[in-house]
């Protein structure tokens, strides 16, 4: 059966899932998903998941709309619904099924999927393998996977050209959600399950401290070159001084020109 989660709007990183048949989502820590934030109230609202796998929201203190309407007591989401709670938007989302599964990456097999069933299965060229990948380069039993309750584990049959995980050549290894398995050439993603009741909180974040310029770290300036600055313009000369220079040099040359001449004169 899918699973359905909360998609955080203005996060695409961060969202809930909703794994249990009662989801409180509150600012107390007793709930299955906590948001710390003034906004949210102790136990602010409940997801509630049936047999058939329907999902309703349950107000229980605080406020919340679904696509822009109040909920009064309860409403029943489809996927797709946005949702206020608080100052927060999510989407009520659809995701991955949940059992284990082996993603193809090489090109020949690109995306398709192989379901691993609980217990052992053997992968190989073999037509007795159980996950049968026709290429010459797998030996005919190259690993065998074990699936129970405490996860999945990979053992290499003394294969020729090995078995990696993450790239690590393996004799035995357990493998987690995310990592990537090597067959040879032949890779694939591993794509766990999501763990129920697993808990997620959002913490306050520290006050914003707004730019100022006194708050700005100045390190040491240094000289730019002339083509990479503004240098000063030098004070620009009044017209009125180079006319008022040229009639008093005018007026000292006659003086001297009139006491040179009362002086050869007499």
């Amino acid at each position: 059966m899918s699973l359905l989660k909360l998609q955080m709007k203005d996060r695409p990183s961060q969202s809930f899932w909703l794994g249990a048949t009662v989801n409180r989502l509150g600012s107390n820590d007793g709930n299955e998903i906590v948001i710390q934030h003034d906004s949210i109230k102790a136990t602010h609202v409940a997801f509630e998941i049936d047999e058939q796998g329907h999902c309703s929201v349950k107000n229980i203190e605080g406020n919340c709309k679904v696509n822009e309407l109040p909920v009064i007591t309860r409403k029943t989401l489809m996927v797709g619904d946005l949702l206020h709670i608080g100052s927060f938007l999510f989407e009520l989302q659809e995701g991955r099924e949940n059992n284990w599964s082996l993603v193809a990456d090489s090109s020949w097999l690109q995306g398709k999927r192989f379901y691993i069933k609980e217990g052992k299965q053997v992968i190989g060229r073999s037509k007795e393998a159980d996950i049968v990948l026709p290429g010459t380069h797998l030996s005919r039993r190259h690993a065998e996977i074990v699936l129970n309750k405490d996860g999945m584990m990979v053992t290499d049959l003394g294969s020729a050209n090995g078995t990696f995980v993450n790239e690590k050549r393996i004799t035995r290894s357990t493998v987690k959600d995310g990592d990537r398995l090597r067959f040879d050439i032949y890779t694939f993603t591993v794509d766990g399950p999501i763990k129920d009741g697993e808990q997620t909180q959002i913490r306050r974040h520290p006050p914003l401290t707004p730019v100022t310029d006194q708050n700005i770290m100045r390190g040491p300036r240094k000289p730019t070159s002339p083509g990479n600055r503004i240098e000063p313009e030098p004070p620009k000369e009044s017209p009125w001084f180079n006319w008022i220079t040229a009639a008093i040099f005018i007026g000292c040359m006659g003086f001297l020109s009139y006491l040179l001449y009362l002086f050869v004169g007499n």
